[in-house]
């Protein structure tokens, strides 16, 4: 109705890859979760507070589902985003956790 590159089109995208994730649908998820980060970060800016958010929105849904692999660049990034921003800020502690135990659930213990 409103084309693809429009914010509810978008957020539609993102609600049924998320849907899919919970069905266990990796694959069929990533493209819309993909595109919902794509949408963010050109709205955004890649390395702003705004975007990093995404991340650690789509991170954390990985994560909690043990989908390691997906989840680990997407909360380094984040990670990465919010320490250079504010480096003693919690969020910034809460994403570094979180990339940690991503990378734990990989057995990369670095």
């Amino acid at each position: 109705l409103y084309g693809a590159d429009h914010y509810a089109t978008v957020q539609a995208d993102y609600n049924v890859a998320m849907s899919d994730l919970n069905s266990g649908n990796v694959e069929v998820a990533r493209p819309g979760w993909t595109r919902y980060l794509d949408w963010y970060r050109k709205r955004d800016g890649s390395g702003t507070r705004a975007f990093a958010g995404k991340l650690a929105e789509v991170g954390g849904q990985l994560l909690r589902r043990q989908h390691y692999a997906d989840a680990e660049p997407l909360l380094r990034e984040c990670s990465e985003i919010l320490t250079r921003l504010g480096p003693s800020d919690w969020t910034a502690f809460n994403a570094q956790s979180q990339h940690g135990e991503c990378l734990t659930g990989l057995k990369e213990y670095k």
